[in-house]
């Protein structure tokens, strides 16, 4: 791995360190003069089973391509904030989409995200911005993203299931496109079909705020949560008020567990009976 130096960063009076992978390193920068320079985007995908230090080896890229980036302004944990990320991006700007398909954990909810984030990008192409997409599985992502957009996918994993941390393969576009012909199916990463342009490791740092990191992850949790609760409560009420044309109120309380009183306030309400 490669030291890479920040003097403009002090930790204990000396400069703050990152230990990068060299072919990694190199590609960045390939990518940076081409993103800069060139009037261009990077879209690299990243996977990875939970815990596999995905989102750590994201932080150090993105940290290592812009010393700017930020939980706060580059950071999405929602396909809502990724959007706002990416509409007040400037020239350089790294934009991080981390496991928003996966925490909402619903197929119908990814889909739609799948086309809400490919359209996003395929605005975004003169926008000279580096974005990264992390999720779980490279397979849950769509086609079109993966195919046509992505110019990169790094796969981190263990050396064991539940060996060290710290390791990751590379594909590229090529690499890609056989995975996700010869190995969707099996959802594996399969030597005899595609094999990686490289591998490499990565250290523990986490060079962006951790704490903030994590506070801003809960809160998308929390706030889909939220959602998902009240979106089932309005499908519930309004399967009761379906039903309550066939059926009693007593008969209702014993199919969806709620007492009579709150059946007969929630058919009244949905009726517009209250005031």
């Amino acid at each position: 791995m490669v030291v890479v130096e920040y003097p403009n960063r002090l930790v204990d009076g000396k400069p703050y360190c990152l230990y990068i992978d060299g072919f990694l390193k190199a590609d960045m920068d390939y990518v940076k003069e081409r993103v800069i320079k060139h009037n261009d985007m990077f879209v690299c995908v990243v996977d990875g089973r939970v815990g596999s230090g995905k989102s750590t080896m994201i932080a150090q890229t993105a940290y290592y391509l812009n010393q700017n980036t930020t939980v706060e302004k580059h950071e999405c944990f929602t396909v809502e904030q990724f959007n706002t990320a990416l509409k007040t991006a400037k020239v350089g700007d790294v934009i991080i989409l981390d496991e928003g398909f996966e925490i909402i954990n619903k197929r119908r909810t990814r889909s739609m995200d799948n086309m809400k984030v490919l359209s996003l990008l395929q605005m975004m192409r003169t926008k000279r911005v580096f974005i990264f997409l992390i999720l779980p599985s490279v397979y849950d992502l769509d086609k079109n993203v993966l195919l046509n957009l992505a110019d990169l996918f790094i796969h981190t994993f263990r050396q064991k299931q539940f060996g060290r941390r710290g390791f990751f393969s590379v594909y590229d576009r090529v690499g890609l496109k056989k995975l996700w012909l010869w190995c969707k199916d099996s959802l594996s990463y399969s030597l005899k079909y595609s094999k990686p342009i490289y591998k490499g490791r990565f250290s523990k740092k986490f060079p962006l705020d951790y704490e903030a990191y994590e506070k801003k992850k809960m809160k998308a949790i929390e706030d889909i949560k939220e959602n998902e609760l009240s979106t089932s409560k309005e499908a519930r009420n309004k399967l009761i008020v379906a039903l309550s044309e066939t059926k009693t109120t007593k008969e209702l309380s014993e199919l969806v567990g709620l007492k009579q009183r709150q059946i007969q306030h929630i058919i009244q309400k949905e009726k517009g009976e209250l005031e």
